[in-house]
């Protein structure tokens, strides 16, 4: 689904910019701004409106996060403080793909240790979209940190479930090299990444889903 100024953006346009190495030509008056400093075809095409807007992220309700917490920690300390902090995620630069999923608690984990991680985030998404969970890049690259489903993915329909589309993150340090994570509640550890997805010919699938990892192969 495109909004109004995002299908004003037409193929010949872009091609035009792929052209002129990322701008739009110099009777453009924005195109030749982005040009002279040196932005890329991506800035100017956010600038346009011209990224498709096809999510929004929301917080779950306090209920569904404090029994999450309840049950995979076992406590109740603050929760209606770590509540009311979360942050709905973002991304970091207007170049970047990946918005930005912050921790709900402060984790150490030691090589070959794993923690689930309710996020207290779900997400709306349009139809044909989906989407793919990843750790940081920092934190993958000095800790081997991998989410234990490899690559998470969250469909359009997971968020009418009955945990209301509640994203968990469970990630373990795979680090070879004896090195121990920490995680600080409110640092950024994991990023999400929208992405469209095709079906074939002849599918038909109609099941509705009700719940999250494997709901739909039972």
């Amino acid at each position: 689904r495109l909004n109004a100024s995002a299908a004003q953006c037409s193929t010949g346009a872009l091609l035009r910019m792929l052209r002129h190495g990322g701008s739009q030509p110099r009777n453009d008056e924005g195109a030749s701004h982005f040009a002279r400093r040196g932005k890329n075809a991506e800035a100017f095409l956010i600038m346009r409106g011209c990224m498709e807007r096809i999510a929004e992220f929301q917080k779950v309700s306090f209920e569904q996060f404090a029994k999450a917490m309840m049950d995979i920690f076992g406590e109740s300390a603050e929760l209606e403080r770590v509540y009311a902090e979360i942050a709905l995620p973002r991304r970091a630069t207007a170049g970047s793909a990946g918005y930005d999923f912050r921790s709900t608690v402060s984790v150490r984990l030691a090589p070959g240790e794993t923690v689930v991680i309710p996020t207290g985030i779900r997400a709306r998404i349009d139809a044909g979209w989906a989407l793919l969970l990843f750790p940081r890049s920092g934190l993958g690259f000095r800790y081997r940190l991998q989410l234990n489903n490899t690559v998470g993915v969250v469909d359009s329909d997971y968020y009418d479930s009955d945990n209301e589309g509640h994203i968990f993150i469970k990630m373990t340090n795979d680090s070879n090299e004896g090195k121990t994570c920490v995680i600080e509640r409110g640092t950024a550890f994991a990023q999400g990444i929208f992405m469209p997805f095709g079906i074939t010919a002849d599918d038909e699938a109609q099941e509705i889903r009700n719940g999250g990892f494997g709901s739909t192969s039972r």
